[in-house]
């Protein structure tokens, strides 16, 4: 999956659609991709049809959201993020600072796992006399 830049400008006008939860969900797997290649093995909890949203919106699923974006937090970065909070079905839905919160919080750690990854040591030699080919 490709990195979108995520959407940091969410205001009390802002409506969430498929397209922003498919933007999250497909960032923090993208996330997850590279903090695995970067700093060390984690698996995000599932968050559902592979395929993306095309339907309602449900509580588990932002909550899901919520602890994914800690547990990379915790496993990698250690950055004061905020409070995460829990949404109950017929409950508040997620506001947009809540939004700002997650979408600011992956930015900082993709930006930081991406620098991470470019300051990684490579071998600058040829192995086994193949032309062309460097490690």
């Amino acid at each position: 999956m490709e990195w979108i830049l995520p959407k940091t400008g969410w205001n009390a006008d802002s409506r969430m659609n498929t397209v922003d939860y498919n933007r999250i969900k497909n960032n923090l797997q993208t996330l997850s991709d590279l903090v695995n290649e970067v700093y060390c093995p984690i698996s995000l909890e599932n968050m559902g049809a592979d395929k993306g949203f095309t339907d309602w919106f449900y509580a588990r699923e932002f909550n899901v959201f919520e602890r994914n974006v800690d547990f990379i937090n915790q496993m990698a970065f250690f950055e004061d993020i905020g409070v995460m909070k829990t949404f109950f079905d017929n409950g508040p839905f997620i506001d947009y600072e809540e939004l700002n919160r997650i979408e600011s919080a992956m930015l900082v750690f993709f930006n930081k796992a991406a620098a991470q990854k470019k300051t990684l040591p490579r071998l600058a030699l040829t192995l086994g006399g193949a032309k062309g080919v460097k490690v």
